[in-house]
């Protein structure tokens, strides 16, 4: 009896599926088949008053496309992702009550150092004037002339002579009163 069931439940099992395959296939039949022809159907004969008003209506909807597709962007109250994050504290030097006046200068590498810090090397004699070749602690030689910025307080080269240079720079008193003091490198012998 038992044996007699579990046939008959896998024989109903493959009718199903059989069946549900041929359901399968003759849908897929079908819809490939396309039997019927359709005919291109002509469109009425437009009057001028229509060819006209359809002829605005897609100019309308043209603009529109086009005041759609412009875009234009507003900064307010938005980061500007090009500033850096972090940003360096300005010192105590350039934080001033007024404002700078003067255009900002990068410092040669002769202004970066101390007037002291310099050894006098040799001095150049040409036809017309005298130039100098100065050492700073790094052994890094710098031909100067009259009139070049030296040292860290704006100190200006104003005369070379056959032994030694002479400097003038601006320093500050105990008062802050502004006075201009001479220093001189001689040219050491070996």
């Amino acid at each position: 009896m038992r044996n007699k069931k579990r046939k008959n439940k896998s024989l109903t099992a493959e009718i199903i599926l059989l069946a549900g395959t041929l359901v399968v296939l003759l849908l897929a039949t079908t819809a490939c088949k396309d039997d019927t022809v359709s005919t291109p159907v002509q469109p009425a004969a437009k009057t001028p008053e229509k060819q006209i008003s359809e002829k605005q209506d897609a100019d309308k909807t043209n603009s529109a496309a086009v005041q759609k597709s412009e875009y234009s962007y507003n900064p307010n109250g938005k980061v500007d992702p090009f500033t850096p994050l972090i940003t360096s504290s300005p010192s105590s030097e350039q934080v001033s009550s007024e404002p700078s006046k003067k255009k900002e200068i990068p410092l040669s590498p002769l202004q970066k150092l101390a007037i002291e810090d310099f050894k006098l090397a040799a001095i150049i004699s040409t036809d017309k004037k005298l130039t100098a070749l100065l050492e700073d602690p790094a052994v890094n030689g710098f031909i100067v002339t009259e009139g070049m910025l030296i040292g860290r307080d704006g100190g200006v080269i104003k005369k070379i002579l056959t032994n030694s240079i002479i400097i003038e720079e601006e320093s500050k008193d105990d008062q802050g009163n502004k006075e201009m003091k001479i220093k001189t490198i001689t040219l050491k012998k070996k």
